[in-house]
């Protein structure tokens, strides 16, 4: 084999290893990423960045959960931008904004298909907790789409009565977001935490080698 097939062969065997940790370095911090999307966005859910309402005008949709019955006693439970309850309201007969406990997990399969077209949100899904005098404290989410990709959460906390809400507060995030946030928060320490380990697989390499070159060279003089 010759000098310059041997000095091909150590270029290409470096390039194809670059390639490969750098694959790997894009590979990991894509999971990285996927996974606190995740974990923000349940963080958002649970009301770790929720801000007070002041008074009831609101700068984003605010989802309520609306439930209607027919003449038959079927229920129906729809989840309606705030703006439009007056309009949306007024043209059911029998309505309310408390929650049936017996017939929460139909409604949950209700709203998580539902169609969006105004005043109709997006689908989405809630969390109710019973409290006094019959009132209900509900969380509702709502997760609208843009393309495949692109989501935006809506998420509100307000007491219900039968005929009327009291809002306490609200949340929203967009994927985007969270994935900007991400990537800027956490491409630093990933960076540093991998360079650390490259430089100490190197050196352990060295190391290894120059005990494996002496193991040898012992060998040789005996």
């Amino acid at each position: 084999m010759t000098r310059s097939t041997q000095a091909l062969l150590r270029v290409t065997k470096r390039t194809l290893g670059c390639a490969g940790l750098l694959a790997a370095y894009l590979l990991l911090f894509s999971l990285i990423v996927d996974v606190a999307i995740v974990v923000v966005n349940r963080r958002v859910e649970a009301g770790a960045y929720r801000r007070p309402c002041h008074g009831r005008t609101f700068h984003q949709p605010y989802p309520v959960l609306v439930v209607s019955r027919s003449k038959g006693g079927n229920y129906t439970a729809v989840i309606v931008e705030h703006s439009q309850l007056e309009y949306y309201c007024s043209g059911l007969k029998d309505y309310s904004f408390i929650i049936p406990p017996d017939k929460q997990g139909g409604m949950s399969r209700q709203v998580a298909r539902q169609k969006a077209a105004m005043p109709l949100m997006p689908p989405g899904r809630f969390e109710v907790r019973q409290l006094k005098d019959g009132r209900q404290a509900i969380e509702v989410v709502s997760i609208s789409s843009w393309g495949r990709s692109e989501h935006y959460r809506y998420v509100s906390w307000y007491e219900a009565s039968s005929r009327a809400i009291v809002p306490e507060y609200y949340s929203w995030i967009r994927d985007s977001s969270t994935f900007m946030a991400a990537v800027l928060c956490g491409i630093v320490p990933y960076t540093l935490a991998w360079l650390i380990g490259l430089a100490g697989y190197s050196r352990w390499r060295r190391r290894r080698s120059r005990l494996t070159s002496s193991e040898l060279h012992g060998s040789a003089l005996e």
